[in-house]
Order: structure tokens, then C-alpha cells, then sequence
């Protein structure tokens, strides 16, 4: 697990061999703690929120030609204890961004919002709705920031959001 706070990208496999070292007989838990907010690409990695959006693999339509360019990117924040994982079966955020990408022949990059349990995660959830007000209050969604980062980039150089 990462005890800081990084800028290189997390590879998901080693934080996972890192996780059961430090746990044997644990099982691995859902998230990749630390990487709120961060962006999770195609290559089994997360990237901080501060990675340029070209350097990030996304997700592309399996069935779409390799010399073919996707229609355009989908940025997909996770939902309620959605697991990250580097798998693309099940209900990983990896595999749902995997069938996005084939379903809309779109390519995607998934954007980590960190897990804290169902009921947390729904106080998040409508907090979110309120964040401006909660924003006044201190309190910052890394999820949502990465978001309104990406909005904004997508406007300063022209690409629709």
C-alpha cells in the first residue's frame, strides 16, 4: 500500500503484492488507497490528477480496428464501492470501463473516486450534489476536482466535454 502520496503512476499488481506482504491472510481490499482522484488507465496503472489527459491509455472498443480512431474519450467516474482493480471481468472499475468503451465504440479513461463503504460513499454521493456549499466548508471531493480539471482542459483547448 502507498503510505505517501506519489506523482508517478501506482501499477496495480504491485500494489497488490505490496498490500499481501504486508497482510498474509488478509484478504486485498477493493481500492487503491491514495489514488482518489486519479485517473485509471488501460495499462493496469493509476496516474495522479495531474497527468496531461495524452498521456493516459485509455480504454479502447475492443471490436474497433487497431489503425481506427475512437469516436471520441469518455472520462467514467466510478460509483458506490465500485473495486479499481486491474482486471477487465466482473465489475472492476477496469471491466466497466472495458464494455463502455465496446459498447459506444468510444475510447475511456476511468477517473478513481475512493471507496469508504455504502454508507459513506452515499453521504458522498449527496454531498457531491451540495459540493459547492461543502466546498466553503472545507471539504474537497478528489473525484470531483479531477472532473472539473478535465472539463476545463477540454474547454481551453476546444474539445467538447
Amino acid at each position: 500500500m502507498q503510505s505517501t502520496r506519489t506523482t508517478q503512476p501506482i501499477q496495480w499488481s504491485d500494489w497488490i503484492n505490496e498490500w499481501t506482504q504486508k497482510h498474509p491472510g488478509q484478504p486485498t481490499p477493493p481500492d487503491l488507497p491514495g489514488a482518489d482522484g486519479w485517473f485509471i488507465a488501460s495499462n493496469g496503472k493509476a496516474y495522479p490528477p495531474d497527468t496531461p489527459l495524452n498521456d493516459i491509455p485509455a480504454f479502447r472498443p475492443s471490436n474497433l480496428d487497431p489503425n481506427e480512431p475512437p469516436r471520441a474519450t469518455i472520462y467514467l467516474v466510478n460509483g458506490i464501492i465500485t473495486p479499481t482493480g486491474a482486471s477487465t471481468d466482473g465489475d472492476t472499475q477496469a471491466a466497466m470501463c472495458q464494455r463502455l468503451a465496446d459498447r459506444t465504440g468510444c475510447s475511456v479513461v476511468g477517473i478513481h473516486n475512493e471507496t469508504n463503504g455504502g454508507i459513506i460513499d452515499l453521504l458522498q454521493c449527496l454531498g457531491d450534489k451540495g459540493n459547492e456549499i461543502l466546498r466553503h466548508l472545507g471539504y474537497r471531493n478528489a473525484a470531483t476536482d479531477t472532473v472539473e480539471n478535465v472539463v476545463m482542459q477540454g474547454a481551453q483547448n476546444g474539445v467538447p466535454a
